[in-house]
């Protein structure tokens, strides 16, 4: 069996990693090369081969806002190749994990994850990397003893794959893991593995496109959004993608698709709601300019769906946990959307906190969310008559601890159309669980 390791972290030469990435809604000057900038070609490492000490990734360094041109290169710590081991080499990770009661054990100090400083805006903290992503198809091991975001996208095009991205409780480590086995929902998944450093990094989204590019989106405890796209030799260096509003202050980033599977981008900034489609379902085409879903300035949470109808609708948990929710006009992706209304939330019995339209999943739409007790809450479109049925409590097995958070990803051509959820729970402990057909299975944890 073939397996595509789409996660491969090849980063283009050093001078083209600090290079502006060109397009709608890119900027690549708010992450900047220590290694590897021309003006600072006498500190370009020399490339090693993959595990041999070497290392020829491009390490980055945050830049303090505001964000200028013609700033210097300076020194930024690097983390030295081979301490991590190949993604394909044999073996086990050596992972410690969230102990009973939430503890966990970060940068060795130990305490409780709610104990990290993990949701404190740092404007001036430097990128520290914690891992390398080497030249080629060879990604060093990381732990993840306790997780603050975490996203789930399905590979359609390559046999029906999922991929989970996280972002580390009070690091600037990113990580992911896939399926070992591409379609066997019994095969053992690969341990968290690196995918590079962010400046805090807290909510993700992303999405695989007709071509089978992927593509992640990460917003920053400083309200910052980042993407990173994979290109033809591999994963481009992270960019910061331009927001809707003057400053930073992004609380969420969501994911959608219309029929042709053309993006979707939905942001929750400084309160207010945006939505910017992208104009083809290529990699290389430009998104539109950012559009105001008007009429909210409380939302913390945002998602988005594809309706039966072909419209887009958006969900959005406000302040005080109520959910409210959006249509489009029509189904043309630059068209309006109505008015807010709310989205039964007297149905539930506390505020919530997260929500989730899976991204690819089956028609009618789903939405998933959870409560403030961590109780997880479904509800689905009806496909005749347009509306939704009500709020239900979680109707697969019980879930494993409380949960804070959850991210879906769906494989609509695949037989049965498998549907995956992976969840954040309050012991900062990932887990996932797949439904084939109406049939759901156990529960698995990411240590």
């Amino acid at each position: 069996m073939m397996i595509r390791f789409t996660s491969g972290l090849v980063l283009f030469g050093l001078a083209a990693g600090c290079a502006k990435i060109l397009g709608g809604g890119f900027e690549g000057n708010s992450l900047r090369c220590a290694k590897g900038d021309p003006a600072c070609a006498s500190d370009v490492a020399s490339a090693g081969a993959p595990g041999e000490g070497g290392s020829s990734a491009v390490v980055v360094e945050h830049i303090d806002r505001p964000r200028e041109s013609g700033q210097t290169c300076s020194e930024a710590p690097t983390a030295a190749g081979g301490d991590g081991g190949s993604g394909g080499s044999t073996g086990s990770a050596s992972t410690e994990v969230a102990g009973a009661g939430g503890e966990a054990e970060t940068s060795g100090a130990t305490g409780t994850a709610d104990d990290l400083p993990a949701t404190i805006c740092r404007p001036d903290a430097d990128v520290e990397p914690e891992c390398v992503s080497y030249e080629g198809w060879s990604f060093p091991y990381v732990k993840v003893p306790a997780a603050q975001g975490l996203m789930i996208l399905s590979s359609e095009q390559f046999g029906g794959g999922f991929q989970v991205f996280t972002s580390k409780r009070g690091s600037s480590l990113v990580a992911q893991l896939w399926n070992a086995s591409i379609g066997d929902d019994e095969a053992d998944w690969l341990p968290w593995l690196c995918f590079d450093s962010l400046p805090q990094p807290d909510r993700m989204a992303g999405h695989s496109l007709p071509d089978g590019t992927l593509e992640v989106y990460a917003t920053t405890l400083c309200g910052d959004l980042y993407r990173r796209a994979e290109g033809p030799g591999g994963w481009l260096p992270w960019a910061r993608f331009d927001l809707p509003l003057a400053g930073q202050a992004v609380t969420d980033v969501a994911m959608s698709a219309a029929a042709d599977a053309t993006d979707v981008i939905y942001v929750a900034d400084g309160g207010r709601i945006f939505a910017r489609p992208r104009l083809g379902n290529e990699a290389s085409s430009p998104y539109a300019e950012w559009r105001e879903i008007y009429g909210i300035s409380s939302a913390s949470r945002v998602t988005g769906g594809l309706r039966s109808d072909r419209r887009q609708q958006v969900f959005v948990i406000d302040a005080a946990g109520t959910v409210l929710t959006a249509l489009q006009s029509t189904s043309a992706l630059d068209a309006p959307f109505g008015a807010w209304f709310d989205f039964d939330s007297s149905q539930l019995p506390a505020p919530l906190v997260d929500i989730e339209a899976p991204l690819g999943g089956p028609l009618p739409l789903e939405v998933f969310a959870v409560d403030s007790n961590g109780a997880l809450w479904q509800r689905s479109q009806d496909a005749a008559s347009g509306g939704f049925g009500p709020w239900t409590s979680w109707t697969g097995p019980a879930t494993p601890e409380p949960l804070l958070s959850l991210s879906g990803a769906a494989l609509t051509l695949a037989p049965n159309t498998p549907l995956r959820l992976t969840v954040l729970t309050h012991k900062r402990r990932v887990y996932t669980v797949r439904r084939t057909a109406s049939e759901w299975g156990d529960w698995r944890w990411f240590p």
